[in-house]
């Protein structure tokens, strides 16, 4: 029987043969038929090929549309484009919006079999997200970034009462920051479930109103921060409002505004807030760790719930993969892509 190669691209992404066929995962480079996990810049495709076929989901391809700072190496309009193929089946990886999973099928052959890719993961339900489910598959692609026995998440219900017992002695207009796609949505949604009013920074308000829908439409409810009705709420003593906005501006001159004429304190969402002196490094008053990410309990379950014959890991967060250890004890074959670089099933 044929064997599976599992490599690396250079310049980003992952490459996947079985005989014919060819599937690429996360690339830098789209080309031929293609997979884009979710709507992260260093997931998203930087060039893409003529006559390529992109696969995701319709969430993950609007902001991909709009996020295009290039047009010229991206021509979107003529980019093939669909949810499923032969062969590769999407599941919800619950990262954020439109994140995905991909099972691909290399027909059963005699070390290839069936292959889950997760991409950027996380198998928590929070608020309107649901978390990914395991899938039993043969090869398991894993993220896992955060994978070292020392980082676990605190549930959802303790990061809800601390931040809201933090809202309650921050005074007025608390600055809330994390990535505009993907945590801005559940920091909007977490302030609409404190009963604050979410004032929005515009490039968060966008994608806001692009990523709203039906089932969740609710929990995206905000008023983008600038215009008349932010500055009366915001300028309202009684009001409970607070502002969500981009990381990339916990040190900027609009933070500084913010603090100088309402004192506002701030807060950054991120799994890295489980390491000393996150605050500090994010030039933030607060750090609460709400992932988007599997801790390194929920990658062990997550492995365990799939039972492949082997896995592959991939965004290895600095260097320490003790979680996997334990997998590795338990008789799971484990190799880092990283590290091989090329793998032969």
């Amino acid at each position: 029987m044929d064997a599976c190669e599992i490599s690396i691209i250079k310049g980003g992404g992952i490459h996947v043969k079985h005989k014919d066929d060819e599937f690429l995962l996360d690339p830098a480079v789209g080309r031929k038929t293609f997979f884009t996990s979710h709507a992260h810049m260093d997931h998203l495709p930087r060039r893409i090929e003529p006559g390529s076929r992109m696969i995701s989901s319709q969430d993950t391809l609007n902001v991909f549309k709009q996020r295009v700072t290039h047009p010229s190496s991206i021509t979107t309009d003529r980019v093939e484009h669909s949810e499923a193929c032969e062969g590769i089946k999407l599941h919800d990886a619950g990262h954020m919006i439109g994140s995905c999973m991909a099972e691909i099928d290399t027909e059963s052959c005699s070390a290839g079999g069936t292959i889950l890719y997760t991409g950027d993961f996380n198998p928590h339900d929070r608020l309107f997200m649901k978390g990914a489910s395991p899938l039993k598959c043969d090869t398991l692609i894993i993220e896992s970034t955060f994978a070292g026995r020392e980082c676990e998440f605190p549930k959802q219900d303790e990061i809800i009462r601390k931040v809201s017992d933090w809202l309650s002695g921050s005074g007025r207009n608390a600055i809330l920051f994390g990535y505009p796609y993907g945590k801005a949505q559940i920091l909007t949604a977490l302030a609409n479930h404190l009963g604050f009013i979410p004032i929005c920074h515009g490039s968060v308000y966008a994608a806001n109103r692009m990523l709203r829908n039906d089932s969740h439409g609710a929990c995206l409810d905000c008023i983008p921060y600038g215009g008349n009705d932010s500055t009366s709420i915001m300028e309202d003593e009684d009001a409970k409002s607070v502002i969500i906005a981009p990381t990339s501006l916990a040190k900027s001159a609009f933070t500084k505004k913010l603090k100088d004429e309402f004192g506002s304190e701030t807060a950054v969402f991120t799994g890295w807030a489980h390491k000393p002196r996150c605050s500090s490094f994010f030039g933030v008053d607060e750090a609460f760790p709400l992932s988007d990410h599997a801790d390194g309990p929920s990658i062990r379950e997550f492995v365990r719930g799939c039972d492949p014959e082997r896995i592959i890991t991939v965004h290895e967060g600095e260097n320490d993969d003790s979680a996997l250890n334990d997998l590795k004890r338990e008789g799971y074959d484990i190799k880092s892509l990283r590290d091989s670089g090329r793998i032969e099933l």
